[in-house]
């Protein structure tokens, strides 16, 4: 009799500690990024001092991607998902999609436009809704014609240079009816244009505050006052082809619906200069 007591306790104790293993254990979920992403997350966790789920604000004018991974991770733990994030390194966004789409990886770390984004996968409620985002008019500071703009009318005079596969950049430079426009494949020579050849400008992320940006030793500016309008949401795409794909979407969709409740998403989006408090009363010129 004793002998069976010892063994009935022995199994319930490894019960009790298989239980406790198996209620402990996170299920690991393929998120891709791109490679200066993730370095820039790596970045990020090693010099935040707070667990990444109990933040309230990151680093004013931190990156887009690092305002996305705390929004996931946070929605995530909102919705009680025990997930442990595995980071899977692509070459760029597009190849990100295919990734997603193939099942290959379960989600997308960065927030990406509507437009881009296929059927066949899920798609996240918005984490920047319709309207939300807009760009700054950016040149030399010597050019007295570009720095003066006020109205539509004053920036269609005017020649502009962006990169075609920045598609919703590229749509709306399209659609402003400007002068010129250029095409270019890097962001770099789209600077180099203006600052050698004489085209006037360029769309830059808004400002946070006032002041001349010195690139390749030419000063450059924010046109002061106005902004563009980008059209389309952005949304994280997860995977219905990946045997996980469902499950992710309905705990991030669970923790998304929290976060937006207490103000986190604009607030993140804020701190990261998605959504701008310092240009957000610039009169929109393609209203």
């Amino acid at each position: 009799m004793k002998s069976m007591l010892i063994t009935l306790r022995v199994i319930f104790l490894l019960l009790v500690v298989c239980c406790t293993t198996t209620l402990q254990a996170k299920t690991t979920i393929k998120v891709v990024v791109v490679e200066n992403e993730f370095e820039r997350w790596n970045e990020f966790k090693s010099k935040s001092k707070t667990a990444i789920h109990e933040l309230s604000t990151i680093e004013l004018g931190s990156k887009r991607i690092i305002a996305d991974l705390v929004i996931m991770t946070q929605a995530f733990e909102k919705s009680g998902a025990e997930f442990e994030l595995e980071f899977i390194i692509a070459p760029n966004h597009k190849r990100a999609i295919a990734m997603v789409n193939s099942g290959e990886v379960v989600i997308t770390g960065s927030d990406l436009f509507r437009n881009v984004l296929p059927e066949s996968a899920f798609i996240s409620s918005a984490i920047i809704r319709e309207g939300e985002t807009s760009k700054a008019i950016f040149g030399l500071s010597s050019n007295k014609k570009l720095m003066s703009v006020k109205t539509l009318n004053d920036l269609q005079q005017l020649s502009a240079v962006s990169l075609p596969n920045w598609r919703t950049d590229w749509a709306i430079m399209s659609a402003l009816n400007v002068k010129e426009l250029h095409a270019v494949n890097r962001y770099q020579l789209a600077l180099n244009l203006i600052s050698e050849r004489g085209i006037d400008f360029t769309l830059r992320n808004l400002p946070t505050e006032p002041g001349e940006i010195i690139i390749n030793d030419v000063s450059m500016s924010f046109v002061d006052g106005v902004k563009i309008n980008l059209p389309g949401s952005r949304h994280f795409l997860i995977s219905k082809a990946h045997p996980l794909g469902a499950q992710v979407y309905e705990k991030l969709e669970a923790g998304l619906l929290i976060l937006r409740k207490e103000n986190k998403i604009k607030t993140f989006m804020q701190n990261s200069n998605i959504l701008n408090k310092y240009s957000e009363d610039w009169k929109v010129l393609n209203e």
